[in-house]
């Protein structure tokens, strides 16, 4: 019998989850809930039943669950399947606020993993093998930025009507770009401190903010971290200083440059790939192997992966925002529990 997927939600990231589970799982069996009726003459070849209650998308009893709906839904949804021992994928992040997510009795029952694509980056999985290696020594401190321009994000559709641009429904850079707050605490851990600086800066019309810049304080190193809706050529980069050299990686152009002593910089990593795309496929073949009976991978690497997100670790990321935000309104440092200095 073919394998029974249920997609919430046909915004963006649902439609791409769709390609993506169609490309794995060609004579796979696809539901979708979503609001709407509407589904365009492409998505009709490839959905096979639409839902609009949460009651009749469970009574189609799917194996797997990918949860694609704007975060003030993911808990709800979550629940549902959980508790009938459903493996899930739950886009990020959780909810919009640890409180909202503290509200729910939640035990994870089964499989599950939110969808911080980047733990999938090949240039990223790299640096974790530098770092825990200490290839080039110790690190003393690092920089992550990441920033494009909101109307250009998703130039087939209106940036003031998507998630990103709306606190209600989850928006703004410090959760809409918390996959580099997520890979942060991934390869160091959780800072003891942190300061956050955030606001809105442009005219854009949206009314959450737009620019946040957080410095992450730990006993050895410190690590900033800049998000922003407004940068006109998207840019994704990382830095890290080690006591013997620095490692510069574009995640765009999926590079990573060594710059040492000796005053020549190295190319140490490229990766030739198709698109970025292929980081998403990886996390659905991850997904189906770890989900599905007798699903064959279709990446060697995937077996032996283990750097996914937990729910654990994706609920410590809310942490981090909810307690950014906090260090935002009162304009100082905050520690966290049970850390000093």
């Amino acid at each position: 019998m073919p394998n029974k997927i249920l997609i919430t939600s046909l915004g963006s990231i649902g439609k791409r989850h769709l390609r993506n589970i169609k490309h794995l799982l060609k004579d796979c069996e696809i539901s979708v809930l979503r609001r709407k009726n509407s589904i365009s003459d492409t998505e009709k070849d490839t959905v096979n039943h639409q839902f609009h209650t949460l009651k009749d998308a469970i009574k189609f009893n799917p194996d797997c669950v990918v949860i694609a709906s704007p975060a003030p839904f993911h808990m709800k949804q979550f629940l549902a399947f959980n508790k009938l021992n459903k493996p899930v994928f739950i886009e990020k992040p959780l909810s919009r606020t640890l409180d909202e997510l503290k509200k729910f009795n939640i035990s994870n029952n089964t499989f599950s993993m939110v969808g911080y694509i980047l733990r999938f980056h090949p240039t990223l999985n790299k640096i974790k093998k530098i770092i825990d290696a200490e290839t080039y020594g110790k690190v003393l401190c690092a920089d992550i930025e990441v920033g494009q321009f909101l109307p250009d994000w998703r130039p087939q559709s209106d940036y003031r009507k998507g998630v990103s641009a709306n606190k209600k429904l989850g928006g703004g850079v410090l959760l809409e770009l918390s996959h580099e707050i997520d890979y942060a605490t991934w390869l160091f851990g959780n800072p003891i401190s942190l300061f956050c600086s955030s606001r809105k800066l442009s005219n854009l019309d949206l009314d959450v903010e737009d620019y946040a810049n957080l410095i992450f304080e730990y006993r050895d190193k410190n690590v900033s971290i800049h998000l922003d809706f407004l940068q006109r050529k998207p840019q994704m980069i990382f830095k890290i200083v080690f006591e013997q050299g620095t490692v510069i990686a574009d995640l765009i152009r999926n590079e990573l440059i060594l710059k040492s002593p000796a005053g020549k910089d190295r190319l140490i990593r490229h990766i030739s790939r198709k698109d970025s795309n292929e980081d998403y496929i990886r996390q659905f073949d991850f997904l189906f192997y770890k989900s599905l009976k007798g699903y064959k991978p279709a990446f060697s690497e995937t077996k032996k992966f283990k750097n996914y997100c937990t729910f654990d670790q994706a609920k410590n990321t809310m942490n981090i925002i909810d307690i950014a935000k906090k260090s935002n309104s009162e304009g100082k440092r905050i520690f966290l529990k049970g850390k000093k200095l």
